[in-house]
C-alpha cells in the first residue's frame, strides 16, 4: 500500500518493512514466501564483521510483497545459536535500516525470545485469538500475566500497547461481545478476521496468501482496517509513534461499563462492528435480540 501511495505522490517513498520469524523452533514464514535460505543462522555462524552489511546480505526480499524478511533456522535443533541476546543485537541494527519491523513469534510467551526481546521492545503487541472458549480463556490469562510486574512473575509490559485480533471469526458459535469484552478487560479489540478456511489454505499452499487481500473482500477489508489502525501515525521523516492503537468508530478500547440491562439508563459500550457490511457468516457474533 505504501508503494502505491508513493506512486500517487501521497508519500515521499514507500515504507521499508522487515519481517522477522522469531519462532526459531517452528518457523513458517519461509513456506509462505517460497524461500528457505538464507536464515538467521547464517548471520550467527558467519565470520564476517557483525553489522548492517552482514545482516542485509542474509535477508530475503519478496518482490511481489515488497518487504524484506529474516527467516528462522530451517531446523529447530540449531536454535541454540540464535538465542535472545543474538536477536536483540540483530533487531537493534535492523531498527536503523527499516521503518517498520514485524516480529512473528511462537505462542509460548514465556520463551526468552518473547519475554526478553519481543515484548519489551515492541511498540505494538498483537494478541491473536479465535472465538473458541479455550482460546478466549488463554487470552485472559495472558493479559493478566502481561500486565503483572516482572518482579512478581509477569511480563511487566504497558498494557496500552496491546491489541486483540480475533481470527477465524464467525457467527453462531455461542460467543457474544460481552464475553469477549470481559475476557479482554482493558485491552483494545482491534478487528475480526472472517473465517474462510478453504480460501486461506488454498492461498497459503500456493505461496500466495497475500492474494486474499484483494480477492476476498471481507477478509481484505478486515486486514486493511487493522493496518490503518497500526500505521495511523507513521510519517516518513518524522519519529514513528504508533500509539494509540485505536480510536475508530464501532470498536471500543476497554471493558464495557454501566448497567447490563438494555432497558437501563447509563453509559454503554458501543457494539463491536464487523469489518464490512453485513454478510452472512462474516460478522462478529450472534446478534443479541
Amino acid at each position: 500500500s505504501s508503494q502505491k501511495a508513493a506512486e500517487q505522490g501521497a508519500m515521499v517513498r514507500p515504507l521499508k518493512v522487515c519481517l522477522i520469524d522469531l519462532d526459531v523452533f517452528d518457523g513458517q514464514l519461509g513456506f509462505l514466501l517460497g524461500a528457505t535460505k538464507p536464515t538467521a543462522l547464517n548471520i550467527a555462524l558467519s565470520t564476517d564483521l557483525f553489522g548492517p552489511e552482514l545482516i542485509q546480505n542474509n535477508l530475503i526480499y519478496s518482490e511481489r510483497m515488497g518487504f524484506h524478511a529474516l527467516l528462522a533456522p530451517m531446523r529447530g535443533i540449531t536454535a541454540m545459536h540464535t538465542d535472545a541476546d543474538f536477536y536483540a543485537k540483530v533487531i537493534s541494527i535492523l531498527r536503523t535500516m527499516f521503518d517498520v519491523i514485524i516480529l512473528d513469534t511462537s505462542v509460548q510467551h514465556y520463551d526468552s525470545l518473547i519475554k526478553r526481546v519481543a515484548l519489551p521492545i515492541a511498540d505494538i503487541v498483537l494478541f491473536v485469538t479465535t472465538l473458541d472458549i479455550k482460546s478466549i480463556s488463554g487470552m485472559s490469562r495472558w493479559i493478566n500475566t502481561a500486565r503483572t510486574p516482572a518482579d512478581k512473575g509477569g511480563h511487566g509490559i504497558n498494557i496500552k500497547k496491546v491489541g486483540i485480533v480475533v481470527n477465524q471469526s464467525s457467527n453462531n458459535v455461542s460467543m457474544d461481545e460481552e464475553k469477549l469484552a470481559t475476557a479482554a478487560g482493558p485491552v483494545a479489540l482491534l478487528v475480526a478476521i472472517p473465517l474462510d478456511t478453504v480460501a486461506v489454505q488454498a492461498a497459503g499452499n500456493n505461496n500466495r496468501l497475500e492474494n486474499i487481500i484483494e480477492a476476498h473482500p471481507p477478509i481484505g477489508s478486515a486486514y486493511y482496517s487493522l493496518a490503518r489502525k497500526l500505521t495511523k501515525k507513521i510519517d516518513i521523516g518524522v519519529e514513528v509513534n504508533l500509539l494509540p492503537l485505536i480510536d475508530d468508530e464501532g470498536i471500543y478500547a476497554s471493558r464495557p461499563k454501566g448497567p447490563k440491562s438494555p432497558d437501563a439508563s447509563g453509559p454503554r459500550a458501543k457494539t463491536i462492528a464487523p469489518p464490512t457490511k453485513k454478510t452472512t457468516g462474516n460478522g462478529w457474533f450472534n446478534k443479541k435480540k
